[in-house]
């Protein structure tokens, strides 16, 4: 279950990232 939660929020992240450029 964390390995999901953690990859979940990396592509969270990496949207979050994109979106700030």
């Amino acid at each position: 279950v964390l390995i999901d939660l953690f990859q979940d929020d990396m592509r969270l992240w990496k949207a979050y990232s994109t979106t700030l450029q």
